[in-house]
C-alpha cells in the first residue's frame, strides 16, 4: 500500500503508483534523500517496517559518502526496520542478491532490449553488463536499521517485487542472527559456569590435600 505523504494526499494516488506489498510504502516526488527521511521518521516514533520512495533525490548518496545522482524516472527506497539483535553489515551483501534475483526475472526475457546478464558485486553493487544498475546502503543504530536501495529501473515494474523479497529476507536474517546470538549467549554462560564450578573444585581439593591429620592418640 502507498501513501502519497507530500500535500497529505492519502488514499489518492494514481493507478501507476499504487502498490500493493506486505508493508506500506510512503511516496513523495522529491525528497533530499528516502534514508534521511526514514530516519527522520524513525525518530519522530514511526511505526516499523516501513519503506520509503521517491521519484527523485536532490541529496542521494552511496557508501563511503558518494554522490548517488537521482533523476526522476528510477527508483529510489529506503525500507527501515526495527534495529537488528547484531551488527548488520553483512546483510548489504545478501540485499544486493535479492534485488539481483528480482530484476532477473523481471528482466532477462529481454523485454527492455538488452539481453545483458546481472550479476553481484560485492559487497552491495549489482550490474547488467559492465553498468552498475542497483547499489545498496545500510545505516545501522540503536533505533532502526535503515537500508537504502538505488535502482535504475522504474518503480512500477520492481518495487513491489523488492519491498516483499528484501523484507522477507531481512525477517529471516533477523530471526538466524538473534538465535545465533543466543546460542552463543547460552555457551558462553555455560562455559563461565563450568570453569567456576573446575575453580572451586580445585580449591575444595587443594583445601583437603593441605588439611593437618588429626593427631593419634597412642597408649
Amino acid at each position: 500500500m502507498l501513501a502519497r505523504d507530500n500535500g497529505c494526499i492519502f488514499g489518492t494516488t494514481p493507478p501507476s503508483m499504487r502498490y500493493h506489498t506486505s508493508m506500506e510504502i510512503k511516496h513523495r516526488k522529491s525528497i533530499t534523500s528516502t534514508s534521511d527521511w526514514a530516519r527522520d521518521y524513525v525518530s519522530a516514533g514511526g511505526a516499523l517496517p516501513m519503506a520509503f520512495l521517491a521519484d527523485e533525490q536532490t541529496q542521494g548518496r552511496g557508501t563511503r559518502s558518494k554522490t548517488w545522482d537521482s533523476p526522476v524516472g528510477w527508483t529510489y527506497l529506503s525500507i527501515a526496520f526495527p534495529p537488528p539483535p547484531v551488527e548488520a553489515t553483512a546483510l548489504s551483501l545478501k540485499v544486493a542478491h535479492v534485488v539481483c534475483t528480482v530484476l532477473r526475472e523481471k528482466y532477462t526475457d529481454g523485454f527492455d532490449g538488452s539481453r545483458s546478464e546481472f550479476w553481484v558485486k560485492p559487497p552491495n553493487d549489482v550490474y547488467r553488463g559492465e553498468k552498475k544498475v542497483v547499489g545498496v546502503l545500510l545505516e545501522q543504530n540503536k533505533d532502526a536499521l535503515v537500508i537504502g536501495i538505488g535502482i535504475d529501473y522504474p518503480p512500477e515494474y520492481v518495487v513491489e517485487a523488492v519491498v516483499d523479497a528484501v523484507s522477507r529476507c531481512c525477517a529471516h536474517w533477523m530471526e538466524i542472527a538473534g538465535q545465533a546470538r543466543n546460542d552463543t549467549q547460552a555457551r558462553s554462560s555455560t562455559q563461565a559456569r563450568s570453569s567456576t564450578q573446575a575453580r572451586n573444585e580445585k580449591k575444595s581439593s587443594s583445601g583437603c590435600q593441605n588439611a593437618r591429620p588429626d593427631a593419634v592418640a597412642t597408649s
